[in-house]
């Protein structure tokens, strides 16, 4: 299946189709149902998006391939722990966050500290339990540069 997400090109509004993946159990892949599959939401997808793009995993590149899609780039993630907790409860554990948390969130916070001394930064930030307006003041500052981005305004985010 396809679900919609506008993105953003520099100046240009974008509609962008996210791929879905499509799972065949094992004894229906010869008959090549998830081509079948794909073909299909490729033909319903043209005049709806601009593009489409997808997350394939090592058995189903070789399915996009054969339905004609390319590689256009790669997909960058940025993300900056601001605490540990929770990612460590779900590579490690709850006992082990408990131990590992606290002093790693402390490795957090002087890391932070000590590039507001060395830049002279005086941003910060703040759990936000709810996406406010805030995040479309952001998203109207980062989203002119000519990089293809997905909208995180707080209608996108709040879907």
């Amino acid at each position: 299946g396809l679900g919609g997400r506008a993105h953003r090109f520099g100046d240009r509004t974008l509609r962008g189709g996210t791929m879905a993946d499509l799972t065949v159990p094992p004894r229906h892949r010869a008959l090549g149902p998830a081509l079948v599959l794909l073909q299909a939401a490729l033909a319903g997808s043209r005049g709806k998006y601009d593009f489409l793009r997808s997350f394939p995993n090592e058995r189903s590149e070789p399915v996009l391939w054969r339905s004609g899609c390319r590689e256009l780039g790669g997909t960058i993630r940025y993300a900056r722990p601001l605490r540990a907790g929770a990612y460590l409860r779900t590579r490690f554990g709850p006992s082990w966050a408990r131990v590992l948390a606290p002093p790693l969130d402390v490795v957090f916070w002087l890391r932070d500290a000590g590039r507001r001394a060395l830049y002279g930064r005086t941003s910060g930030y703040r759990e936000a339990g709810d996406f406010d307006g805030s995040f479309d003041g952001l998203w109207a500052r980062c989203s002119s540069q000519p990089i293809l981005r997905a909208e995180r305004s707080r209608r996108a985010l709040t879907w």
